[in-house]
């Protein structure tokens, strides 16, 4: 019998389903099992539900802002909760302890690589 990994999750939040569509694509290309969310409310409901078994948050910061609230509000329900937020802004942040923001436009090697970072630590 062959012990393999259990598939780390990964829950995608953006309001733009272009976004979603092609964060979602690269990630299961990587063999990430990938949960989406369109908004602030069903994120937060993922990330507080156990059972949802989420190991990883990649949220664009959405039009109505509530992307930076979003990591925030996460961030208080699962503290050590690894995340990456795409933004476009002009100052690249990189990844910190649980956290990586990326610019847009964001390449599915970087957004992998920022998974497999944080998820690896």
């Amino acid at each position: 019998m062959v012990n393999e990994k259990p598939q780390l999750s990964i829950l995608i939040v953006d309001d733009d389903s272009g976004n979603r569509k092609q964060w979602k694509a690269a990630l299961e290309s990587a063999r990430f099992r990938v949960l989406e969310a369109d908004n602030q409310v069903d994120a937060l409901t993922y990330v507080g539900d156990a059972a949802s078994g989420v190991d990883l948050l990649v949220t664009g910061v959405m039009r109505d802002g509530s992307g930076a609230q979003l990591a925030v509000e996460a961030f208080e329900l699962r503290p050590t909760l690894p995340m990456i937020i795409v933004a476009s802004a002009a100052n690249p942040v990189g990844i910190q302890v649980h956290l990586a923001i990326l610019l847009e436009p964001v390449s599915d090697a970087e957004l992998i690589g920022a998974a497999r970072a944080l998820l690896s630590r």
